[in-house]
């Protein structure tokens, strides 16, 4: 009977797999990259703070994973994402905490607006279609997570 010895060396694997030069850092990086270009693209702008807000990030974990984020820390871009719903967060109508009337600009004009209370608004769902669009171009499995 024959013996089969396999040596496999990790150097080169782990080069490949997890180095800065490496194919798969360079493909997360890359989908990384495009997905960043697209939600910024998708983003809604009215006065571009949120763009400020919108990163990317490699995250490199040795032996178990390169991830590419892109996230904001923006929590406007969370309600803009997930929408308030009808009501406010908590489900309850919008209304004001500190005063008797709610007071914003209008989005046409700029207008001073008063208002008792406020619907929710619905989910502009940004940062879903950033991801799509900018992994059209490969074929990669990604997932969206949810983190507040």
């Amino acid at each position: 009977m024959a013996d089969v010895k396999i040596r496999i060396h990790r150097v080169p694997i782990f080069e490949l797999l997890y180095a800065p030069s490496g194919e798969v850092h360079n493909l997360v990086e890359r989908t990384t990259n495009a997905v960043h270009i697209a939600t910024l693209r998708e983003a809604p702008v009215m006065t571009g703070a949120m763009l400020g807000t919108i990163g990317k990030d490699i995250r490199v974990a040795p032996g178990r994973s390169v991830t590419g984020i892109v996230e904001s820390d923006d929590e406007a871009a969370l309600w803009v994402q997930q929408g308030t719903g009808f009501y406010g967060p908590r489900a309850t109508p919008i209304v004001p905490t500190r005063r008797q009337v709610l007071r914003f600009r209008g989005k046409r004009d700029g207008a001073l607006l008063f208002r008792e209370s406020v619907d929710g608004q619905p989910a502009n769902p940004f940062m879903w279609r950033g991801l799509r669009r900018g992994t059209l171009f490969g074929i990669q499995s990604w997932t969206l997570n949810r983190m507040i």
